[in-house]
């Protein structure tokens, strides 16, 4: 079985050899093909992705411009030759075991078409500081994902990986998205196919103050909420109450931030 990992990245330098690293160092019983798809960095990127590819032939890159971080993935995905996909930002990580986890289960699970585990937050120095549990979930709760009343479940993006052959059936990532185009490409690909959970701790997503959900986080939520809206016909009444009762937490998560820069920053 072949897994494919895009990497899409911009100006990552800081990053980004840390997260090559957490890729090549997976073992297992697959082969790995590691595409990183560049937006031509002004900084040391090139530098340390030309110096891990000539080390490990299964390294692919290019470094054009492009149009956003949307379009670098699906012109990851469609370079990719895997069986199974996902993409893995610059500045986030793979844990040990990952992929030799993700191909065990989909071989013995012939059915799955998408899998998904636990996920970690760690700072801008590595350090966790929580812990993104996950669990089997529900269409409803999904489409409620952007909602952070009584959600008892979560869906860490690097730790989703799918089939490629979902592309062809549900189709590639909306280049219109800036901030939540894996939700809206998961809520695609969950009204045909489940969710199966793995359980394990699978990756880390990094939280700093130059990514996108810390410097855009009102811009993120809007997104998501219209993604989430494009399929509230499956039960409007359902989704539209609930979007109304979350309301007052939306305007109280603004007053909050507002006033930490105010006394904080």
């Amino acid at each position: 079985m072949k897994i494919s990992i895009i990497t899409p990245s911009l100006n990552q330098g800081k990053f980004i050899e840390e997260t090559i690293k957490s890729v090549v160092s997976q073992q297992g019983d697959f082969e790995l093909e590691y595409i990183i798809i560049d937006g031509q960095s002004i900084d040391n990127s090139i530098e340390i992705i030309d110096k891990y590819a000539k080390k490990y032939p299964f390294i692919k890159w290019v470094s054009e411009k492009d149009d956003g971080q949307a379009q670098a993935i699906n012109k990851g995905f469609k370079m990719a030759s895997g069986d199974i996909i996902n993409w893995l930002c610059a500045d986030d990580l793979l844990l040990p075991g990952c992929l030799q986890k993700v191909c065990s289960f989909f071989g013995k699970n012939k059915d799955a078409r998408v899998v998904f585990g636990h996920g970690e937050f760690i700072d801008e120095s590595g350090n966790v500081f929580r812990y993104f549990k996950s669990r089997e979930f529900s269409r409803p709760e999904l489409i409620k994902r952007w909602s952070c009343v009584n959600q008892k479940f979560n869906l860490s993006q690097p730790s989703v990986f799918v089939k490629k052959e979902i592309l062809g059936d549900i189709g590639f990532i909306d280049e219109n998205n800036r901030f939540c185009m894996d939700y809206e490409w998961h809520l695609r690909i969950n009204k045909k196919y489940n969710f199966y959970f793995i359980g394990g701790l699978l990756s880390q997503s990094r939280y700093h103050k130059d990514c996108k959900s810390v410097k855009f986080r009102d811009e993120q939520y809007k997104e998501s909420i219209l993604a989430s809206k494009k399929f509230w016909n499956e039960n409007y009444f359902y989704y539209a109450s609930s979007y109304l009762c979350y309301l007052p937490y939306i305007f109280a998560g603004k007053i909050f931030r507002k006033l930490r820069i105010l006394f904080f920053q």
